[in-house]
C-alpha cells in the first residue's frame, strides 16, 4: 500500500469549533468579575463603617468588657476613749464576690459547685444570691465574707476553673471591747435595699451594695462623719474577671476619727459594780456624767451584749441565741428603759412647788404617818395613803431629805386647806425639767418617758382625772414614766445651777491627721426658771439625804455628796407583807458644793437606799479615788416602803 505523502504546513490538529463563527463579549466572566467587585466593595464599606463610623462605640464597647470602674471604700474612722484609746477600730479581712456577667451560660452549676467546695457555702445559696441580685451583671455580688486567707489562696489557685469568682480585700470592724461599750458604740449591718434606694439620692456618699452601714448606737449617729469620701478606680479584667491592672485611682478620703468623752477604765470599773451588786436584779443602769457641760463619762447598761457577733461572719449561733435571750441583752435600758421614777421625782415636785409659791423654806406639814383622805361623796368614810414612816413636823428641807410622802402628796395634790399644785403645774414642771421628751443624747433608741394629764388619760383610758393621781404623780408613782438619763439629766440641772443641757457622748471629731474638725461644745436645751434661792433650798434637802440613818452609814467622810433615793412601785405580785415590787433608784452629784460628777444608778427589782444607794457610792469612791472600803451591798431578797 503506497501512502500518500501530505503536503507541507499541514498538521492532524482536530478542526476549531469556532471556525467560522462571529467573535463577542463572554457574559459569564464578566458576571463573575463585578459580582467579585461588589463583594469586595460591600467588605470595604463595611470596615469603613465599623472602624470610621462606629469605630469609636466599638472601641468603648471594648473597653467595657475589659475595663471596669468601682468604688473604692474610704477607711472608717477610729473611736477612742477620753484617754485615746481604741475602742473601735478596723481590721482586714477578705470577700469572695460572683461576677455574673462572667459566669458561663451554659454550665454555671459547675461553677458554683467549685466555690462551694472550698468556701462552704450551699450551692443553692450562692445561685439565690446571683439570683436576686438588683445590680447589672457586671456588679460584684458577695456571696462570703470575712473568708480565711488560707481559703482565699485556695479560691486564687481555681480561678481559672472559676471564671467570674473574684476575692476582693475588705475592712471588718473590731470592738476590742466587746460588750463593755456594746450600748454606746453599736454595730454595722449590711445596706439594705431600702436604704441602698435612700442612700443613691446622696451622691458624695457612694454606697456599694454590699457595703456596711452603722444601725445602733455611734456607728449609726456619726455615720457620715466616721465613713468619709469613697474614691473610684478604673482597672482592667481578664476573660474571668480577674483583675489585671490598675489604670486610674481616685483615691478615697479617710473618715474621721471620734473622742468620746467616756473613760474607759471607769466604764469597767462601773460595770464590775453593777454585776458584783446587782443580785438577783433582772438589770441595772449606772451614768456618770459631767454636769457642767453634758458630757457623759460612763453609761453602763447591763445585761449586755458583745457587738463583735455582728462584725464576725463566723458566730451566727450566738448572734441568734443573743436575738432571742429572754433578758434583752440588746436593749439599752439607760436611754429606752420606761420606768417609774419614784421619789426621785420629788425634785420636780419641790421646784415646781417653790417657783410657784405654793411652798417656801417654812412650809410645815405634820405626817402622822399617813394621809386620811375623806371620801367626797361621803365624809364619814376615809382613804388611807400610808408614808413610808412617820416623819412629824415637816419644813421644806427635812421633808426632801426625808423624802416624806404625806409632805408632797400635799404639796403635789393639796390637802384640806392647802392648795397643793394641782396636774397642770406638776406637768409643766416635768416638761420644764426634761421628763416626757428625748434628751437628745446622740445616739439612737431613745425614749420619751411619760408624763401625764387629764387629756391623756381621757384618750387612753376613758377616764377623768382624779385627785389620787396627782398624789401619785407627786412622789413619781401612778402614769408618770421616766428612762435612767432623764433622771440623770434633771439631776445635773440642779447640779449646775439650773441648765437643762443635752446629753453627750462624742466630745471631739479629728481627721486623719489627728487635726480638730470640731469640738462637740456644750448645748443648753433651756434654763429653768428658778431663782437662786429656790434651787439652794433643794440642794439643801439633797445635801440631807445621805446622812438619813439608812444610808449614814456608807457615806464617804471626806466628800460631800447631794443626791436622793426612790423605790418605785410597779404592778406585780405582792409580798408577804402586801408589798408591791419596786425598782430602786438613786442620783446624786458630787462634791456639793463644786460639782464636778453627778452618779445615777437604777436597779430593776430593787430598792433605793438598800441596792441603788451602795452601788452609787461606791462609783464615787472609784471616781475621786477613795481608798477605804464600802460595806457590801445588801441582796435583794427583801425591799423598803416606798422612798
Amino acid at each position: 500500500m503506497v501512502i500518500e505523502p501530505k503536503p507541507i504546513g499541514t498538521t492532524d490538529l482536530p478542526p476549531d469549533p469556532t471556525k467560522g463563527k462571529k467573535s463577542g463579549w463572554d457574559w459569564r466572566l464578566i458576571l463573575l468579575r463585578l459580582v467579585m467587585v461588589l463583594c469586595f466593595t460591600i467588605l470595604l464599606l463595611q470596615l469603613w463603617r465599623l472602624q470610621v463610623v462606629e469605630g469609636h462605640g466599638f472601641r468603648q464597647l471594648a473597653d467595657i468588657n475589659r475595663h471596669r470602674v468601682s468604688l473604692v471604700p474610704s477607711p472608717r474612722g477610729v473611736v477612742y476613749d477620753l484617754n485615746h484609746k481604741i475602742v473601735a477600730a478596723n481590721t482586714p479581712s477578705f470577700q469572695v464576690s460572683i461576677v455574673p456577667g462572667a459566669i458561663p451560660k451554659d454550665d454555671p452549676v459547675r461553677v458554683y459547685q467549685e466555690l462551694s467546695s472550698l468556701i462552704g457555702v450551699e450551692v443553692s445559696q450562692i445561685e439565690d444570691k446571683v439570683n436576686k441580685r438588683m445590680g447589672d451583671d457586671y456588679t460584684p455580688v458577695v456571696i462570703k465574707s470575712d473568708v480565711e486567707r488560707d481559703v482565699v489562696l485556695r479560691v486564687e489557685e481555681r480561678h481559672l476553673r472559676m471564671p467570674g469568682v473574684i476575692v476582693m480585700p475588705e475592712s471588718s470592724r473590731l470592738y476590742p471591747y466587746g460588750q463593755l461599750l456594746s450600748h454606746i458604740l453599736g454595730y454595722m449591718l449590711p445596706v439594705t435595699e431600702e436604704e441602698y434606694a435612700s442612700l443613691q439620692e446622696n451622691k458624695e456618699a457612694a454606697y456599694r451594695r454590699q457595703d456596711e452601714i452603722g444601725a445602733m448606737g455611734i456607728e449609726y449617729s456619726y455615720e457620715q462623719e466616721l465613713r468619709g469620701r469613697p474614691g473610684k478606680k478604673l482597672y482592667e479584667v481578664d476573660a474571668t474577671e480577674r483583675p489585671l491592672n490598675d489604670l486610674a485611682i481616685d483615691s478615697p478620703d479617710p473618715g474621721h476619727n471620734l473622742t468620746l468623752s467616756v473613760d474607759v477604765d471607769l466604764q469597767k470599773d462601773v460595770e464590775k459594780i453593777l454585776l458584783d451588786g446587782m443580785g438577783k436584779s433582772l438589770s441595772a443602769v449606772a451614768i456618770v456624767m459631767d454636769p457642767r457641760n453634758g458630757q457623759i463619762l460612763s453609761m453602763v447598761s447591763v445585761p449586755s451584749y458583745d457587738n463583735n457577733v455582728f462584725s464576725d461572719k463566723v458566730r451566727p449561733n450566738e448572734l441568734e441565741a443573743l436575738l432571742n435571750d429572754p433578758r434583752k441583752p440588746m436593749f439599752n435600758y439607760a436611754i429606752g428603759g420606761n420606768f417609774a421614777p419614784g421619789s426621785t421625782f420629788k425634785l420636780v415636785t419641790a421646784a415646781g412647788a417653790l417657783q410657784e409659791g405654793v411652798a417656801n423654806a417654812k412650809t410645815n406639814i405634820l405626817c402622822q404617818g399617813a394621809l386620811l383622805i375623806p371620801n367626797q361623796y361621803n365624809p364619814s368614810l376615809t382613804q388611807r395613803l400610808p408614808c413610808w414612816g412617820v416623819h412629824g413636823q415637816q419644813d421644806f428641807v427635812h421633808g426632801l431629805a426625808n423624802s416624806c410622802d404625806v409632805y408632797y402628796w400635799t404639796l403635789g395634790g393639796g390637802f384640806k386647806e392647802f392648795e397643793g399644785l394641782g396636774v397642770d403645774r406638776l406637768a409643766k414642771w416635768s416638761k420644764l425639767l426634761g421628763y416626757g421628751e428625748p434628751t437628745g443624747i446622740d445616739i439612737p433608741g431613745e425614749a420619751r418617758g411619760l408624763v401625764p394629764t387629764p387629756s391623756w388619760k381621757e384618750e387612753t383610758w376613758s377616764e377623768g382625772w382624779l385627785t389620787g393621781d396627782s398624789y401619785n404623780m407627786a412622789i413619781g408613782q401612778g402614769f408618770v414614766l421616766s428612762t435612767p438619763l432623764q433622771v440623770a439629766n434633771a439631776t445635773n440641772a440642779i447640779a449646775n445651777g439650773g441648765r437643762l443641757l443635752q446629753p453627750r457622748l462624742v466630745a471631739s471629731i479629728h481627721d486623719a491627721e489627728d487635726q480638730l474638725v470640731r469640738k462637740i461644745e456644750p448645748t443648753e436645751i433651756r434654763r429653768l426658771p428658778l431663782s437662786p434661792d429656790n434651787l439652794n433650798l433643794i440642794r439643801k434637802g439633797m445635801e440631807m439625804v445621805p446622812d438619813n440613818d439608812d444610808t449614814k452609814k456608807l457615806n464617804i467622810p471626806a466628800l460631800k455628796i447631794a443626791g436622793k433615793t426612790g423605790t418605785a412601785e410597779f404592778p406585780g405580785e405582792k409580798d408577804s407583807k402586801g408589798i408591791l415590787p419596786t425598782h430602786g433608784w438613786f442620783t446624786a452629784y458630787a462634791p456639793y458644793d463644786n460639782p464636778q460628777v453627778s452618779v445615777t444608778v437604777f436597779v430593776q427589782q430593787g430598792g433605793g437606799p438598800t441596792d441603788a444607794f451602795p452601788l452609787a457610792m461606791k462609783i464615787f469612791k472609784r471616781y475621786f479615788n477613795y481608798a477605804e472600803p464600802v460595806p457590801t451591798t445588801k441582796p435583794i431578797s427583801t425591799v423598803q416602803p416606798v422612798r
